[in-house]
């Protein structure tokens, strides 16, 4: 499953790790790949604000449904004149 993160918590002068996020897409995302060879993803995340920071975290779940969080990942959408016209 992948999260993105909303809003960072704020304390003091640091920001806490452990950010609100939710779920983004609406079912698993079928794995890829073997165990000897990984395999790459992509996810196209729209509503997004141009020039905001979002927070990204992916979730695997094993065969035996333990879950694993990765990230997170942080990403500045921009947009460049002319291209998605």
């Amino acid at each position: 499953m992948l999260y993105r993160g909303k809003v960072p918590i704020f304390l003091g002068n640091e920001i806490n790790k452990s950010y609100y996020y939710v779920k983004i897409n609406t079912s698993i995302i079928p794995a890829k790949g073997s165990p000897t060879h990984g395999a790459s993803y992509e996810f196209i995340d729209t509503d997004l604000k141009n020039r905001k920071t979002y927070w990204y975290k992916l979730e695997d779940i094993d065969l035996n449904g333990n879950s694993t969080m990765h990230g997170p990942v942080k990403a500045v959408p921009r947009m460049i004149y002319g291209i998605g016209k």
